[in-house]
């Protein structure tokens, strides 16, 4: 799916609120004395996410755009692809920036959250299976961005989830299916205690991400799934950025810095 498919995209920020695939809770805006960073909360590979990323970034025209991807990863999307990740990375020529590291920032901050959580033998063992494992997906994106999407196929380059959404024919019909497929997500989460492994190993990976987008200088638009948001904010929050309201104004004044 392409922005093609879903209408003309907003040329300003002003226009961005206006279509129903966009909204203000699908960002976070935060500041700190180096610049600014819009979080744009997405579902994988969604339409409407696709062109929510998409017309955010061309209105806003930020000096970065980072994706929540490891760096091994990266090549492939840069070289084009449906979902939001390469749809980010193809709406600019800004730099770009893959900040869910799975290196030596990772691994300490996955030893920190460890630290603070003390986990049983067993769930050491779970969190050492998935951290390799998202290790092997990196490493085949970035094997097949060498030698082809067919030799090395991967769910994280092409697409884990199977969304049963045909082609909208308004915005406001994408719009609310997505919108029902997150609620359908959180309500599954909050129905389930997650495994704690799974939990450690997301906190490391928000904690990696904060740190890099703390890192960056000038404005910054982060694409990140929507289960990540509020912990990178908790994060960078830690880190002395400030917290932003989302709104016309807001966004026309990031879009001028």
């Amino acid at each position: 799916m392409t922005t093609d498919d879903l209408g003309a995209v907003p040329e300003s920020p002003d226009a961005l609120l206006a279509d129903p695939r966009i909204r203000t809770d699908h960002f976070r805006l935060l500041e700190d004395p180096d610049g600014a960073v819009l979080l744009i909360g997405v579902v994988h590979d969604h339409p409407a996410s696709v062109y929510r990323v998409d017309s955010a970034i061309r209105a806003l025209d930020p000096d970065t755009v980072a994706v929540e991807l490891p760096p091994l990863a990266l090549p492939l999307f840069e070289a084009g692809g449906e979902g939001e990740m390469s749809a980010a990375l193809a709406a600019t020529d800004a730099d770009s920036a893959a900040i869910d590291a799975h290196g030596p920032r990772f691994l300490a901050a996955l030893v920190d959250e460890i630290r603070d959580r003390s986990p049983d033998g067993e769930t050491l063992a779970r969190i050492a299976s998935n951290a390799l494992a998202v290790g092997r997906q990196a490493l085949s994106c970035r094997l097949a961005s060498v030698f082809g999407r067919d030799r090395f196929p991967t769910p994280l380059a092409d697409g884990g989830i199977d969304l049963d959404v045909e082609r909208p024919g308004d915005p406001a019909t994408v719009a609310e299916h997505e919108r029902r497929h997150l609620s359908r997500s959180f309500s599954v989460l909050r129905a389930f205690e997650r495994p704690a492994a799974d939990e450690i190993v997301d906190a490391a990976r928000e904690r990696t991400m904060a740190r890099a987008l703390a890192g960056t200088d000038g404005t910054a638009v982060a694409v990140v799934g929507f289960e990540h948001l509020d912990g990178i904010v908790a994060e960078l929050r830690d880190r002395g950025a400030t917290s932003l309201s989302v709104d016309a104004a807001s966004l026309c004044e990031y879009a001028e810095k």
